[in-house]
């Protein structure tokens, strides 16, 4: 007697059949024209984006051969991939501020029927046969459900659920057409889903193709590509295998868990199993996972076909529960900052080993008058000179790259608002109290630009405001409108005399003498 499995897999491949992508050729065929295509980006988003590019291209590395920047090539490499991080970014904003939960495992566990249970709707298509599949996410939408592709052109391709399966499905028979090395993702908005902080993605299965028995799995590469850089991960395993299989253990340690990113494994098809060798097959799972070292959040016995879908073990419900009350903040600024911030940290050093050079030389000098040959004195003293001017210059450089990094922090700030996303920054500005101070002293603009977090202390209160000391020329003041905008406490409480707060620096404008930053109290960072 045929079970729920196999008639839901009859009833897969008949719905396939009479999609009209592949009944219709010239249907067909207008969808791959849409998927090839290169399309336009808007030009709020492509005017700065261009503009970055040049700041890199052109003054960045101009910037850096004034000082040969050491390890140069890794910095523009660096700086590089920030920006195509933003560009992609750009394409799929929706993912920006999204909990990642990767659904994987080996073909025929029942990924996409697991997801579609989680939606209690057939969103994802599934077919028993093998397939190429697209790395695809999920996430929630308010209104209407929006479907589409994001292609090697970068190109945003609105689709519909029949031209989702013709793609991930047999499209390949019907015309010899593979979508995998056109098509890099593709994107389903569903109000169907109701995680507002997370993107479930669905990934190709790593056994899922006959390039196994060639050795060379494509399938395998592209599912560890995407795995590598998620925030969680699902597991999905047919629980007929009774074990964890060695090739699963042998692929998910490639992945490089830890307490941090554990797995959450899903015995999936658990209505085929009476309770006994469920609870049998549970054991033998998770006593595989403690021997291969494997972080594991969680293991549920689970139905995709039956409803309640959990049967036995840990609660899914709670885990992405959990995972979905923490909103993500982008980390897109993070990369610009951390190449501007090791070059500032180099020049400073150099600069401060100049000055301790030419404190020597100058010793040796007024050691030396009289006691030393002229010719002797005057090459000391003309080291000391190119030593002054090479420190004069590496000011006058740090100066040069903090315009640019302004200049570029304009651009990156516009794109970021234009497609509505929470970059970290935004996090410490909602999370802290505002503040700058508007200087001369060009050391204290040097020192806070190179080391961008400092601690401060409390030490004066009065009608204005709060005044902190983080061991500078200059005392930061709190306004007490800027204090209450962010809390409701009396100051005194926030912020008592002699008490310890955090400063991270946003911005240091050189020209302007103004340092922007945000003062966090200790206890209260996140």
């Amino acid at each position: 007697m045929a079970s729920l499995w196999d008639e839901a897999d009859a009833a897969t491949i008949e719905e396939i059949h009479k999609n009209r992508y592949l009944e219709q050729p010239k249907t067909g065929l207008q969808l791959i024209s849409r998927l090839i295509s290169k399309g336009d980006r808007a030009e709020e988003i492509s005017m700065p984006l261009k503009e970055l590019n040049k700041f890199i291209n052109y003054d960045f590395v101009d910037l850096c051969k004034l000082e040969s920047i050491p390890n140069e090539t890794e910095l523009f490499k660096k700086i590089d991939k920030a920006l195509m991080d933003l560009e992609d970014t750009a394409e799929f904003p929706a993912l920006a501020n999204k909990n990642v939960v990767a659904v994987a495992g080996g073909f025929s566990a029942g990924k996409s029927r697991f997801i579609n249970s989680l939606l209690r709707e057939e969103l994802l298509p599934t077919d028993p046969r093998p397939t190429t599949v697209i790395p695809t996410y999920i996430v929630s939408a308010k209104d209407d459900e929006s479907l589409y592709a994001l292609n090697t052109f970068k190109n945003k391709v609105s689709l519909d659920r029949e031209a989702i399966s013709a793609i991930s499905h047999e499209f390949n028979r019907a015309y010899g057409i593979g979508f995998s090395h056109i098509v890099d993702v593709m994107m389903m908005e569903s109000p169907a889903f109701n995680y507002v902080n997370i993107a479930l993605l669905d990934t190709p299965g790593y056994s899922n193709s006959d390039s196994l028995e060639r050795g060379d799995n494509t399938d395998e590469k592209k599912a560890l590509e995407h795995l590598r850089h998620v925030d969680h991960l699902i597991w999905v395993l047919d629980i007929n295998k009774g074990t964890l299989p060695e090739s699963d253990i042998a692929f998910l340690k490639q992945l490089s868990l830890s307490s941090a990113k554990p797995i959450f494994l899903i015995l999936n098809k658990a209505d085929l199993k009476i309770k006994s060798d469920i609870e049998n097959i549970m054991k033998v799972v998770r006593d595989r996972l403690n021997q291969a070292s494997i972080p594991c959040a969680g293991v549920v016995a689970y139905s995709s076909q039956i409803d309640p879908h959990e049967i036995l073990g840990d609660s899914l419900i709670d885990y992405l529960s959990s995972v979905n009350s923490k909103q993500k903040y982008a980390r897109l600024s993070r990369g610009f900052d951390q190449v501007f911030d090791e070059i500032t940290t180099y020049i400073r050093k150099e600069t401060e080993r100049r000055l301790s050079i030419i404190k020597s030389l100058n010793i040796t000098i007024i050691k030396g008058d009289g006691n030393l040959p002229e010719e002797d004195l005057q090459t000391l003293k003309d080291s000391a000179k190119t030593l002054r001017k090479g420190t004069e210059s590496t000011q006058s450089l740090i100066q040069k790259f903090s315009k640019l990094r302004h200049q570029m922090d304009e651009k990156i700030n516009a794109v970021l608002s234009y497609i509505s996303v929470d970059d970290e920054r935004k996090k410490d500005e909602t999370s802290g109290i505002y503040s700058e101070i508007i200087t001369r002293d060009q050391n204290l603009l040097v020192d806070l630009d190179s080391d961008r977090k400092k601690e401060g202390t409390v030490v004066r209160s009065d009608a204005f405001g709060v005044y902190i000391d983080i061991g500078s020329s200059e005392k930061i003041m709190l306004h007490k409108s800027e204090i209450h905008k962010t809390y409701s406490n009396h100051i005194k409480d926030i912020f008592p005399l002699g008490g310890q707060c955090t400063v991270k620096i946003n911005s240091v404008d050189y020209f302007k003498g103004v340092i922007k930053m945000i003062v966090t109290p200790k206890g209260d960072e996140s």
